[in-house]
């Protein structure tokens, strides 16, 4: 005679309260894995905010500070001594010192031994005299006031050497930039100043104490005077 199945004893309140503990464990344990997962990135937002501030606020200190020279050494380089001849430079790298000298020359010197290393000769002289010359604070453009009243126009350039991914030396370009007529009466340029900008050209010379004669090309490159 067949018996039937014996039935499953109902749960025990003591097992319902433990399974519920159980997973009442797991919820907090989740809970607190939560919490700290959005706490830590909130304290690294925090940190990486206060990370950028404090770089702002190191990069504009110097703005705030009194502008400071901080000599590099001497060059024994002998230039000629005159006011009104400014144009003196270097390149970038430091390894050429160039001015413009009154015979109509721009010299290229080595910053450490002094030596010349390539004489240029100023674009058109045509028989005439530096009087003045200058160079700009960017782009190493230069202009050489000549003794007829006119400027000659230039710029330098510089193109690295390698060897080996190491630099080794610099090529030197004087590329001329035009002649200006600036005076009609060909008087002597006291002053110079020249600089090139947006692909425009703009230049100003002193021929005597009652003014500044300007010259300057437009878009279109049509160039312009006025006194």
């Amino acid at each position: 005679m067949n018996q039937p199945p014996l039935a499953t004893p109902p749960l025990s309140v003591r097992s319902h309260m433990a399974a519920a503990r159980q997973r009442i464990g797991r919820l907090k344990r989740a809970d607190r894995l939560a919490v700290f997962v959005i706490s830590a990135g909130g304290i690294a937002v925090v940190l990486a905010v206060l990370g950028i501030l404090l770089f702002v606020a190191g990069e504009a200190v110097p703005l705030f500070r009194s502008a400071r020279l901080i000599p590099a050494g001497d060059a024994p380089v002998a230039l000629t001594a005159s006011p009104a001849l400014r144009a003196v430079g270097s390149d970038e790298y430091q390894k050429y010192l160039y001015n413009i000298e009154p015979g109509g020359q721009v010299v290229f010197r080595r910053i450490e031994s002094g030596d010349t290393a390539s004489t240029i000769a100023v674009p058109e002289l045509m028989g005439a005299t530096v009087t003045s010359s200058s160079r700009s604070v960017t782009g190493h453009y230069l202009a050489a006031g000549l003794s007829d009243g006119r400027i000659s126009l230039m710029r330098v350039r510089y193109v690295p050497q390698y060897d080996a991914a190491v630099l080794k030396d610099l090529s030197i370009e004087l590329v001329p930039r035009g002649i200006v007529a600036l005076d009609a009466t060909a008087r002597p340029v006291r002053q110079v100043s020249y600089i090139e900008q947006d692909e425009q050209q703009f230049a100003a010379g002193l021929i005597d104490d009652l003014g500044v004669i300007l010259w300057w090309t437009d878009s279109q490159q049509a160039p312009h005077s006025a006194t």
